[in-house]
């Protein structure tokens, strides 16, 4: 059945349109046409076309919607792997933060305790003025 419809050239699609975005041969298109379960309309042109909520109705989604919806729900997955990747990233780089606060700290107290025994070491030896002079 041919209906004439002066609706928007947008939402009226020639056949070979019609057959790229829902990815349906012509000839499919047109068989179906014949058996009832979809229906042709004319352009303002003059010329066969489908409007796109038939489509929609018979086929579904167009390739274009469905590669839509598959990039967005990659990306999401992308997103959250790296998301996933980077907390275990943050983890290991904070546990090896505190070992490197913790060897830092025993360093400092190293450091420390060794400058107590230079600084007694050193006070010992040393004698005083009287001492050097008269050995008392």
């Amino acid at each position: 059945m041919i209906e004439v419809l002066h609706k928007g050239e947008d939402m009226i699609i020639s056949i070979t349109e019609a057959s790229k975005r829902f990815n349906i041969s012509r000839s499919k298109l047109y068989m179906m046409r014949n058996s009832g379960d979809i229906s042709f309309c004319k352009r303002l042109d003059g010329s066969m076309g489908v409007e796109i909520s038939e489509l929609s109705r018979v086929f579904g989604a167009t390739n274009n919607e469905r590669e839509g919806a598959t990039k967005r729900d990659s990306t999401k997955h992308d997103l959250e792997t790296e998301n996933v990747y980077l907390k275990k990233e943050v983890e290991a780089l904070t546990k090896s933060l505190k070992k490197s606060e913790e060897r830092l700290d025993q360093f400092i107290a190293l450091t420390q305790e060794q400058n107590k025994r230079l600084l007694l070491t050193y006070q010992s030896d040393r004698k005083s003025l009287w001492h050097r002079l008269w050995g008392k």
